[in-house]
């Protein structure tokens, strides 16, 4: 609930930003709008631009997803540290995906490249494949393609729940990093 005035500002405010009022992302803009402080849009802003995101990059992220504006400082860097330095994305690459920024670190995005990184050591799949692309597929997707169909790997489902890292199988995962 909004003051009638405050809500025809917003509204101004997310057409003036160029989002189309028909769609759905016209409204998740409101709403971020709405529950985010200048201070706290400015330190968000400020986590992107460490990443290298000028001001149109943090523009197009918006939006794409107004969610991404959302997040946590913390949450931003945690997630772009492991997908730039881990993974070797581009970081760049992450405004024009920033859905991926919205996913649980340690529930999906690591699961996830753990077991692309077991598969791609044994050989049973090749590269490269794009992290963003993997990270947006749903989990019945991801699953069908990475998890069910290899599940006569030994310790695959081990490594997906993190009970076993790669460094536990003798697997140095820093060899492995892909580019975007």
């Amino acid at each position: 609930m909004m003051r009638s005035d405050k809500l025809l500002k917003l509204v101004d405010r997310v057409t003036e930003l160029g989002i189309d009022a028909s769609k759905l992302t016209f409204s998740h803009a409101i709403i971020v709008l709405h529950r985010t402080s200048k201070s706290a849009w400015e330190a968000r802003k400020r986590a992107y631009h460490k990443w290298g995101w000028s001001e149109s990059d943090i523009h197009m992220a918006f939006l794409i997803h107004p969610p991404c504006m959302s997040l946590s400082e913390k949450k931003i860097m945690s997630i772009m540290e492991f997908c730039v330095n881990e993974m070797d994305c581009e970081a760049k690459s992450i405004a024009r995906r920033p859905t991926v920024l919205l996913y649980s670190l340690e529930k999906r995005i690591m699961p996830r490249c753990r077991v692309i990184k077991l598969l791609m050591v044994k050989g049973l799949i090749g590269g490269p494949y794009n992290l963003l692309s993997l990270l947006a597929m749903t989990d019945k997707t991801f699953s069908e393609r990475f998890i069910t169909k290899y599940d006569n790997i030994p310790r695959l489902l081990d490594v997906y729940y993190g009970k076993l890292s790669l460094q536990d199988l003798g697997i140095d995962s820093s060899e492995l990093a892909e580019p975007h």
